[in-house]
């Protein structure tokens, strides 16, 4: 039996003591109860709405009751309405975390919508945390396992197709590249110097999609090269690796006045720039990368940066204050937690070796620029992954609801055809005809024979 049509909890007792019960009980207590026992009837008789109607009559006067959310969850599920069965599961789990039922019923409708890692992770910490014997558990996280190895076969099997077909038009190309290029040697000299040309600029053009995205980033270098009154990270890269190993200290030389500090912050593309926290805080990849520079040392740097753009003593220009110092409780906000800060340093750390393997190019005219612009890009294509992977998930889920919206809505239009047809008495009436019909036709046959 699946998840969505088990039985429905009860709360059976003995009569003697549900009798004694009744008499103790209050009368909204016995309501809720009343509308339990003809959801669980109606449940039972499979006519889904009428029990979510109970349901949700005994739930207005308890809406945190554990059990009803639990039944409501299964009857919405049992009735395809997905998205109402997973949010009923959700709040029986917030209503009691240690209630067993809950975990499986949330953990059947996020099933249901296609969702089959999250749906096995409630599995296991159903047996992990909760009852290592669990049965539907067990089925669960086997059924879900299936389901992933399917979903992971049927995308290898279009990323096969998918590089098959790039193959093939890659192969074309190339065919009709050899063509041209032969029509081209045909030509005059000339022709064919100016044809080179311009798949040279053609070919220059194709790696340049990543560069336009990037134009935000080249811009903030260019300011920041043009206008010496920003803070650079170039302040403390001429010590040796070994002498601030030894003493390691912030250089605070690349803290420049109030105005000039927020400037830096909220300067153009800072949206990109300040992905970095240990940008915001001035501190160079460097600094960043010394084992010294502990999360005490960072903390001194904040407070640095905060008394200088606090906008309690810049009121002059207290609204751009304000903004620049919620930058840096951000930033602070991401290098107190351990996890995020190694994240960071990771990121950082990968910028570097991507600078290195690869040339300097234009702006950027030395080694510390071209470092700088890279760690950049490798946390602005992070943010940019994580917002398209947002996009396509809101996209999604959007799209399911409207997918069971659009059941639901046939489900109810079949359902009021029925209803209908049934109340208007033309059934009766049909049948009532054909009896005419039959009766009518058998005195006649016989009138005709008697003649």
């Amino acid at each position: 039996m699946s998840e969505s049509q088990s039985p429905v909890e009860s709360e059976v007792k003995p009569e003697s003591e549900e009798t004694k019960k009744e008499v103790e009980l209050e009368d909204w207590e016995v309501q809720l109860n009343q509308s339990k026992e003809l959801g669980d009837n109606a449940f039972r008789n499979k006519d889904y709405p009428t029990a979510i109607s109970h349901y949700t009559q005994a739930l207005s006067l308890d809406p945190t009751h554990t059990i009803l959310l639990s039944n409501r969850s299964a009857a919405h599920l049992a009735n395809l309405e997905k998205s109402k069965a997973l949010s009923d599961a959700r709040q029986c789990i917030k209503s009691d975390p240690t209630f067993i039922k809950g975990y499986t019923r949330c953990a059947s409708a996020v099933v249901s919508l296609g969702r089959y890692r999250e749906g096995l992770d409630l599995y296991r910490k159903v047996l992990k945390d909760l009852d290592a014997e669990n049965a539907i558990a067990k089925r669960g996280i086997e059924g879900c396992q299936n389901k992933i190895k399917q979903q992971h076969e049927w995308e290898m099997e279009r990323t096969r197709k998918k590089m098959e077909a790039r193959k093939k038009k890659e192969q074309e190309e190339q065919e009709e590249k050899e063509i041209v290029e032969q029509k081209l040697k045909e030509q005059s000299s000339t022709s064919q110097t100016n044809a080179e040309n311009t798949k040279a600029e053609d070919d220059d053009d194709c790696g340049d999609d990543m560069d336009d995205f990037f134009s935000e980033i080249d811009n903030a270098v260019e300011e920041t090269k043009t206008n010496p009154s920003l803070p650079t990270e170039e302040s403390n890269t001429s010590a040796k690796p070994k002498e601030q190993a030894k003493s390691f200290q912030f250089d605070n030389s690349n803290l420049k006045s109030s105005q000039d500090q927020i400037n830096y912050i909220l300067q153009p593309s800072h949206k990109w720039l300040n992905l970095n926290p240990y940008h915001v805080l001035s501190i160079t990849y460097s600094e960043s990368q010394n084992p010294l520079c502990t999360i005490e040392k960072i903390e001194k740097r904040y407070r640095a940066v905060s008394l200088l753009i606090h906008p309690d003593k810049n009121l002059d220009n207290i609204t751009q204050a304000e903004l620049a110092f919620d930058e840096v409780k951000k930033a602070m906000t991401i290098l107190r937690n351990e996890d995020r800060r190694h994240h960071t340093l990771q990121l950082i750390a990968q910028g570097i070796k991507i600078a290195k393997k690869t040339p300097i190019e234009l702006p950027c005219t030395n080694e510390t620029e071209w470092i700088e612009k890279n760690i950049k890009k490798v946390f602005a294509q992070v943010e940019q992954k994580r917002k398209e992977v947002e996009a396509r998930k809101k996209k999604h889920e959007k799209r399911e609801q409207n997918q069971e919206l659009e059941e639901v809505q046939k489900l109810k239009k079949e359902k009021d055809f029925e209803n209908k047809w049934k109340e208007s008495g033309r059934v009766e009436k049909r049948i009532g005809n054909w009896r005419d019909f039959q009766n009518v036709g058998g005195s006649t046959s016989k009138k005709f024979r008697t003649k």
